[in-house]
């Protein structure tokens, strides 16, 4: 036999051996699953950029530059209002007027913010307005009620509105069956005019305008909504103390 054709049987009978005893291999697409569940609890967390705001060295009745404050959600609930609330009541506990230090009026009462997705009107944050000691030289008063208190509003305009806040039947200036009154002057006091007579243009907005809102046994304050045109409050609210002694201006 020849020797190449010897070689090449062998190599034939391997090869078709080697097809005999080698395995099938399948491909398994079978896949193995489990459930993999995750609880993340609800909570309400928001974080406010920057963490504080400053202003200094501003003169008397000036503007300080505007800042913005950011909030962003880092929790899982979804925060549909948000309120701002200032300490000023618990920072300005005492009557400032007359006293010369600063560190007795609550910075929050300096301060006006802005809603930057829902108009362009600043409001006050939370700002404290106190009663005068004495009657104002050339200050005429309506028939006044057993309970009252006045004093200025000012606001960095440079102007200065005179308010006046009475109590009819039991002395306080926070239940309904007192019926309080609250005025305030549409007409500026400036550099040039006096405004100090409390018994005109009552029926032109120096009433203020909006609806009042007795507060429950156990609240302190009541709540007038200032609404009126011209009214150098419009779209605030006035909070009233029980005692006539001071008022409290807000928005937010």
């Amino acid at each position: 036999m020849n020797p190449f054709m010897k070689g090449s049987l062998f190599l034939l009978l391997l090869v078709a051996l080697g097809l005999i005893v080698s395995p099938q291999i399948n491909a398994d697409t079978d896949e193995d699953t489990f459930n993999v569940t995750v609880n993340i609890s609800a909570v309400a967390q928001i974080i406010v950029i920057p963490t504080s705001l400053s202003w200094a060295q501003l003169s008397p009745g000036s503007n300080g530059a505007v800042q913005n404050v950011s909030l962003k959600n880092i929790g899982s609930l979804n925060l549909s209002t948000i309120y701002a609330s200032a300490n000023t009541i618990t920072l300005e506990s005492a009557n400032p007027l007359g006293s010369g230090e600063a560190p007795k009026y609550a910075a929050p009462g300096l301060m006006m913010v802005q809603n930057a997705t829902s108009g362009s009107s600043y409001y006050h944050l939370g700002r404290l307005e106190w009663n005068l000691s004495a009657a104002l030289a050339g200050e005429v008063f309506p028939a006044l009620e057993p309970t009252w208190s006045h004093g200025w509003y000012r606001n960095s305009s440079g102007n200065e509105y005179l308010w006046l806040l009475m109590n009819g039947t039991d002395g306080t200036c926070n239940t309904s069956t007192g019926n309080p009154i609250f005025r305030i002057k549409t007409a500026p006091e400036n550099d040039t005019s006096m405004k100090r007579d409390l018994t005109t243009e009552v029926t032109t907005g120096d009433v203020c305008g909006g609806s009042y809102t007795a507060p429950s046994s156990s609240e302190s304050w009541g709540v007038f909504s200032c609404v009126g045109a011209g009214n150098p409050l419009a779209g605030h609210f006035v909070a009233v103390y029980y005692d006539c002694t001071k008022i409290y201006i807000y928005n937010y």
